[in-house]
């Protein structure tokens, strides 16, 4: 399970979340036009001044981030 903590308000491949994987509590800046290009970190990067102009997803839960497309 992750969590989309973030979103840079963009569409197709310009699409980028902050997620959270819930089974280890580690955070990444995820693409899904680029699945594979993630690293995963310990610090909570949604909080991040890089991020203070993205869009507050809500928290929304997915199952796999694979699932996720914009």
């Amino acid at each position: 399970m992750f969590i989309l903590l973030k979103w840079n308000k963009k569409y197709g491949n310009g699409a980028k979340f902050v997620v959270q994987d819930k089974s280890n509590g580690k955070f990444a800046e995820f693409s899904p036009a680029r699945p594979k290009d993630v690293a995963w970190v310990d610090t909570d990067i949604s909080k991040e001044q890089d991020y203070s102009d993205w869009d507050d997803f809500e928290k929304e839960p997915v199952e796999k981030l694979e699932d996720i497309i914009m």
